[in-house]
């Protein structure tokens, strides 16, 4: 299967999957890939023990610099489809191929980066869960935890039933310098902690964890705006606050204190349709 590479290591141990672009305008996860693939198959570096296993994701999109062509990638890990869906279109075939891929493994390390600059953070899925030392202890500004079940058909929920263990990172800016060295230090960190690489790296630990608690979906595309002003990720918002206006209706934060907005929809991106998702809110914590 085109963009699939598997390193083994010299004794059995964990298997460990590392995805590239599941939305294919978020370069930074290729640039772990290539460095992984050029470190242990290139140069024919060993992996101690294990195996990883290097996907690139919706490979034809990043090609295009688009997020996708007919369907989101990351909301197609179904186990049953409507019947509309196009089954001969590529995001469908793809979504297939990389459901083997990550057959059986113990990991997942998801890599994402934004479309608008801001912090990179780690997304697992239990609020409550008490996670291993490789998923808090990464070259992150902070974990957040909460996603379970907030987005339909992603990777996470789909993976999370077959015994993974499974965290995106969101390193940056799309094609920054700086989320691409996030995605790769990433890489590293998680290997390096698990045993099965001894790479040089030095981070600080992440001192604060986000909950996310509201996921707001978009109800009408053509007619949404915010009102108050341009929103980045991780904005603090205040009680009841008019967040957004649709015809359709207001989109209001509860009435909640210390609550921050999270991945806040771009007007472009609610025009053009590239998902349904309009903003999370959520509280930070401290470590």
């Amino acid at each position: 299967m085109e963009g699939y590479r598997i390193i083994k290591g010299r004794e059995p141990g964990p298997i460990v999957a590392i995805i590239a672009s599941l939305h294919g305008e978020e370069p930074a996860g290729m640039a772990a890939y290539a460095f992984l693939k050029r470190h242990f198959i290139d140069e024919g570096n060993e992996l101690k023990f294990g195996e990883i296993r290097l996907i690139k994701g919706n490979i034809e999109a990043r090609k295009a610099g688009v997020r996708y062509f007919e369907y989101d990638l990351n909301r197609m890990f179904l186990e049953e489809y409507d019947e509309g869906v196009d089954t001969d279109c590529y995001e469908y075939k793809r979504t297939q191929e990389i459901k083997q891929m990550v057959e059986g493994v113990d990991y997942i390390l998801d890599l994402h980066s934004m479309t608008s600059d801001g912090e990179p953070f780690a997304i697992m899925a239990d609020a409550e869960k008490e996670y291993p030392e490789c998923m808090i202890n990464i070259p992150v500004s902070f974990t957040s935890s909460g996603w379970s079940g907030a987005l339909k058909g992603t990777l996470m929920d789909w993976a999370l039933p077959r015994g993974a263990e499974y965290m995106a990172i969101e390193s940056g800016l799309n094609g920054s310098k700086e989320a691409d060295d996030t995605a790769r230090n990433v890489s590293i960190a998680f290997l390096n902690q698990l045993g099965m690489t001894d790479f040089e790296l030095e981070f600080e630990r992440p001192k604060k964890h986000l909950k996310v608690l509201k996921r707001e979906s978009i109800r009408d595309h053509e007619s949404y705006s915010y009102q108050e002003r341009n929103y980045s990720s991780f904005d603090p918002v205040s009680p009841n606050e008019l967040i957004a206006i649709d015809t359709k209706g207001e989109y209001r934060a509860p009435e909640m204190e210390n609550l921050v907005i999270i991945m806040p929809a771009s007007q472009e991106s609610v025009r053009n349709r590239h998902n349904n998702d309009a903003f999370f809110l959520g509280q930070f914590i401290a470590f």
